[in-house]
C-alpha cells in the first residue's frame, strides 16, 4: 500500500495520518457490557433456577452501585479486570455451559444448579469486597483532606 501512495502522491502532499478512535472511558464500556449481560440474563430465565436468576440480578445490582465511584476515582487495573472478566466472560461462560445441559439436568437442586449457584455466591462476595475497598478508599481520602484542611487553617488563624 505504501508503494502506491508514493507513486501516486503529487508532489508535496504529505500523506494522510490514520484517524485514531476516540477513547471510551471505562464506565460506558462498563455500561454496555451490563445491558448485553442483562438481556443474556432475561434470556436464560427460563433455563435458570429463580435462585440462580434472583442472585445474578443481585450482582448486576451490586455492580450499579460501583458506577458513581468509578465516574469519580482511577480505578485499579485489577479492579478494572475484575469487572469486565465477570461481566464479559465468568457470568456468560457459566450460563453458557450451564445452558448446554440436557433439560433434566438444569433443574432446581439438581448438581449443576447448585454448582452455579456456588459461582453466583463467588461472584457476589467478590463484587461485596470491591465494592467495599473502593468505599473504604473515598473514606481514607475523606480522611486525608479533613486532616489537610484542620491543619492547613488552624494555622493561619
Amino acid at each position: 500500500m505504501e508503494m502506491f501512495d508514493k507513486l501516486f502522491r503529487k508532489k508535496n502532499q504529505q500523506p494522510v495520518p490514520p484517524v485514531a478512535s476516540p477513547v471510551v472511558p471505562f464506565v460506558q464500556k462498563m455500561d454496555e457490557w451490563l445491558d448485553m449481560l442483562d438481556w443474556y440474563e432475561r434470556e436464560c430465565s427460563a433455563y435458570v433456577s429463580t435462585r440462580v436468576y434472583s442472585r445474578l440480578r443481585g450482582i448486576n445490582d451490586l455492580l450499579r452501585k460501583t458506577r458513581p465511584f468509578l465516574t469519580t476515582y482511577n480505578i485499579r487495573a485489577e479492579e478494572e479486570y475484575l469487572i469486565k472478566a465477570t461481566l464479559t466472560s465468568y457470568i456468560p461462560d457459566a450460563l453458557n455451559l450451564f445452558n448446554q445441559l440436557p433439560a433434566e439436568e438444569r433443574c432446581d437442586d439438581s448438581v449443576a444448579d447448585k454448582q452455579l449457584l456456588t459461582q453466583c455466591d463467588n461472584y457476589e462476595k467478590s463484587m461485596l469486597e470491591l465494592l467495599e475497598s473502593m468505599k473504604q478508599r473515598v473514606e481514607r481520602d475523606l480522611d486525608v483532606q479533613t486532616a489537610f484542611v484542620e491543619e492547613r487553617f488552624s494555622q493561619s488563624l
